[in-house]
């Protein structure tokens, strides 16, 4: 495991002598939550993506990750820093983890009790970091079932065109099924619809160039997952 520093801000009441309804101050604190942290030999390959950018994603305990690639405002500003080393080390400078007003639906920002307590916040870091996962000194994040999705960009007759793009997104639940969402195992579907779609909107220039983006090493994983 792997500790990483928080800050947080929080509302603590407190009833002033002789007075009975509580005020409240605001609290900043660090605090700290576990990271995990494995090992190659403890995840297995699930997917190899070639498309716009070349990647893994792995399998661990039931979920699947990718590598965490931090925000070029960033890496502008530091350099040449890991996600990791980001999360470490400079996060807790720049913590997000305020309290939020439980019940958007009804908002009264001046009523502080309404917010979340310092357990609260607690709760929602270790939620965050439950997504997050540490192999071999690299940090990855949840990620969705990746699959093929066809777009269309323009008005056809190759201005704009076709394009047979990759999708992942992390999502605890099963993809919708739509129609032009083709599972990675089913490459060669999703190929020919894409050629299909690209002809009848006379992409000439992108019939017939569309090929396999998603490399699939789990055959197991292809009944867990609803994109046909």
């Amino acid at each position: 495991m792997i500790k990483v520093e928080f800050t947080i801000k929080y509302y603590e009441s407190y009833i002033p002598y002789r007075c009975r309804k509580p005020r409240y101050n605001e609290v900043t604190e660090s605090v700290f939550a576990n990271l995990r942290e494995v090992t190659m030999a403890d995840v297995k390959l699930a997917f190899g993506i070639d498309w716009a950018d070349k990647f893994n994603i792995y399998l661990y305990k039931g979920k699947l990750y990718k590598e965490y690639k931090l925000h070029s405002g960033i890496i502008d500003s530091y350099g040449d820093i890991t996600a990791l080393d980001w999360l470490v080390n400079y996060i807790h400078i720049y913590s997000s983890y305020y309290a939020r007003e439980k019940d958007w639906k009804n908002r009264d920002i001046t009523d502080y009790s309404r917010y979340e307590t310092k357990d609260d916040i607690i709760k929602r870091i270790k939620t965050d970091l439950s997504k997050l996962l540490v192999i071999d000194g690299v940090l990855y994040e949840c990620c969705g079932f990746p699959f093929y999705k066809i777009y269309t960009f323009g008005f056809g007759g190759n201005h704009g065109g076709t394009g047979l793009c990759v999708s992942y997104m992390y999502n605890p639940k099963l993809i919708r099924v739509k129609d032009w969402e083709y599972s990675p195992y089913k490459v060669e579907d999703a190929i020919t619809k894409a050629n299909e779609v690209a002809a009848n909107r006379l992409d000439t220039n992108d019939v017939g160039k569309f090929k396999q983006y998603i490399f699939c090493y789990l055959p197991e994983l292809e009944k867990r997952y609803s994109v046909r």
